[in-house]
C-alpha cells in the first residue's frame, strides 16, 4: 500500500501510472486443502483488502502468476489449476485481468512470441535481473542481440518485460541507477515519462555499441528519442560526440531537428540542423 501512496503522492498517476503490480514470493509453498487458491485464508483476506486499499486510490492491482509448474522463486505455478486460480483473482480483483508470465521450458532458444502475444499482456524474455550492473548490462545485450524478434512483437497490449527496476537498493551507484530506469524508460521525471507512455507504443532498440551505446525509439507526431549510454566503469564521465546522421531514423529530422536533452538536466537546445 505504500507503493501505491507513492504513485499517487509524487505524481506517478497524474502521468498516467495505474497498475501497482505484486511481483513473485506473495503466495505461501503450498496450495490449501481445495488447492483453491494459493494461498490460505488470512493472506487471502489481505490481498483482497489490498485491492480494494488500491482502488480508492484511483489505482488497479496487479498480481504474479505463472503458467508452468513454478514460479522463478519456487512459489507453486498455475499448470493444471488455470480455471481455479483465475477464478481467485476474479475474486479479489473483480475482473480477470491476468498477466501471465511464462518460464517453464520451451526447449527453443528463441520461444513464438506472436503465439505468445495472443494470449499475455506482458511477458519475461530474459533470466532475473540481479542487484549488480553486469545484470542490467547483461539485459540490454541480450535485448539487443534479439531486438529483430523483440521489437516487432512489442506495441499496445503486449509487451517485452526485461524485469524490475533495481534503483534504490545497494549495488547500482547512483549514475547506474538513473542509467537503469532512463533506458527502461520509466524515470521520476515528466518527459521521460512521456516517452514511456507515448501513444505510438514503439520499443526502443540499440543502434550502436562501441565503448558506449546509442539506442534510439521512434515517437508520435515524427519524433525520436534517443539514450547514449557510457558502459566504461572508470570513475567519471565521459565526452562521446554522436551525429545525427547516424542513426537510423534520421529522416524524421530531415533536414533540421528541434532537438531537447532531458537527462542529466533538462535543456532546450533549438533547432539544429543535421551534419552528414
Amino acid at each position: 500500500m505504500e507503493m501505491a501512496d507513492v504513485i499517487v503522492k509524487e505524481g506517478w498517476k497524474n502521468a498516467g501510472y495505474e497498475f501497482v503490480c505484486i511481483d513473485d514470493c506473495w503466495p505461501s509453498h503450498k496450495r490449501d486443502a481445495q488447492a483453491c487458491s494459493h494461498v490460505a485464508l488470512p493472506i487471502t483476506e489481505r490481498i483482497d483488502l489490498l485491492n480494494n486499499s488500491v482502488h480508492t486510490k484511483g489505482l488497479e492491482l496487479g498480481i504474479y502468476a505463472d503458467i508452468g509448474t513454478s514460479t522463478c522463486a519456487g512459489y507453486p505455478g498455475s499448470l493444471g489449476y488455470y480455471d481455479i486460480d483465475a477464478k481467485t483473482f476474479a475474486d479479489w480483483c473483480g475482473s480477470v485481468q491476468i498477466r501471465w508470465i511464462a518460464l517453464n521450458q520451451t526447449g527453443r532458444s528463441i520461444p513464438d512470441y506472436e503465439a505468445i502475444r495472443k494470449t499475455c499482456n506482458h511477458w519475461c524474455n530474459y533470466g532475473d535481473i540481479y542487484d549488480q550492473w553486469t545484470s542490467v548490462k547483461s539485459i540490454l545485450d541480450w535485448t539487443a542481440d534479439h531486438q529483430k524478434i523483440l521489437v516487432p512483437v512489442a506495441g499496445p497490449g503486449g509487451w517485452n518485460d526485461p524485469d524490475m527496476l533495481i534503483i534504490g537498493n545497494f549495488g547500482l551507484t547512483h549514475d547506474q541507477q538513473q542509467n537503469q530506469m532512463a533506458l527502461w524508460a520509466i524515470m521520476a521525471n515528466k518527459q521521460i515519462i512521456a516517452i514511456n507512455l507515448d501513444p505510438l507504443g514503439k520499443q526502443g532498440y540499440r543502434t550502436l555499441k562501441v565503448n558506449f551505446e546509442v539506442w534510439e525509439r521512434p515517437l508520435s507526431g515524427n519524433r525520436l528519442a534517443v539514450a547514449v549510454m557510457n558502459r566504461q566503469e572508470i570513475g567519471g564521465p565521459r565526452r562521446f560526440i554522436i551525429s545525427v546522421a547516424t542513426l537510423p531514423s534520421w529522416q524524421l529530422c530531415d533536414p533540421k531537428c528541434n532537438v531537447t536533452q532531458i537527462l542529466p538536466v533538462y535543456k532546450e537546445m533549438g533547432v539544429r540542423g543535421v551534419q552528414r
